[in-house]
């Protein structure tokens, strides 16, 4: 695999012994076998890399994204960077219709389950659990992001079957929670009515407005995740694709 990241501190010059610590601190020994430095869009190979660039370093067995790369003399991780957990599940399965086979070339539960897992280590904020032979839960950030990855596994030849969004609850003190999130939305003067409105109706709070005076405003909304689903392609139709709409996961309520 090869490593990407930006040089913290230090340096590193080829075939320096380093070590890789992984989130449960686990450190695996490596050597820094080749260095490549980006020059624009392309690599170029660079016996010695200083602070402030951006190395890619290949000869590493296992590595993830948030891992650390230092020297043995001095192994200390950085902090990783958190990411919003999932609040969203799908259940991706092996495509069992008649037409099965007629459109895709990759319809086998093994060829599924090769490529979300790999998603997994590129995309850090998707989780992936085996249900059964056939079927795998996905879980996600929202639907926008399940449907990017349908769509690009569509495209890549996979063909499979997909479930309905479900919100992923929480058992707290034998109580129920439910993911809520801090909606923030940039949309014209005009649209503000019907935006409110239809967020009121998905159980949604308005926590903020802000208008100034230049014809857009800008308003924080406090939503559950499941008030959410479905709603984009409502928004961009009530703000005539004009609206701005973003999210993050605020709390379980």
């Amino acid at each position: 695999r090869l490593a990407i990241g930006r040089v913290a501190h230090g340096s590193v010059s080829t075939n320096d012994s380093l070590v890789c610590i992984n989130e449960q601190g686990e450190k695996q020994k490596l050597r820094a076998t080749k260095l490549q430095v980006y020059e624009g869009m392309t690599s170029r190979e660079q016996n010695r890399v200083e602070p402030g660039e951006i190395l890619v370093l290949s000869g590493i067995e296992e590595v993830h994204i948030g891992d650390t790369v230092c020297t043995l003399e001095q192994p200390k991780a950085l902090k990783r960077i958190s990411v919003d957990e999932p609040t969203l599940s799908m259940l991706f399965s092996i495509n069992t219709s008649p037409l099965a086979g007629k459109e895709g070339k990759w319809v086998q539960s093994a060829k599924i389950s090769e490529r979300l897992h790999l998603e997994t280590l590129r995309n850090v904020s998707l989780e992936m659990e085996d249900t059964t032979g056939e079927a795998f839960l996905v879980k996600g950030r929202g639907e926008l992001q399940m449907a990017i990855l349908i769509e690009t596994m569509r495209r890549e030849g996979f063909e499979l079957t997909v479930g309905r969004p479900e919100v992923i609850f929480r058992e707290k003190d034998g109580k129920r929670l439910e993911p809520v999130e801090d909606v923030f939305i940039d949309c014209e003067e005009p649209f503000l009515g019907i935006v409110s409105e239809k967020l009121s109706q998905r159980r949604g709070r308005m926590v903020n407005l802000v208008n100034n005076g230049t014809g857009r405003v800008r308003i924080q909304f406090q939503v559950p995740t499941r008030g959410l689903i479905g709603y984009r392609n409502e928004f961009l139709t009530d703000t005539r694709g004009t609206g701005i709409l973003n999210s993050h996961l605020l709390s379980y309520e």
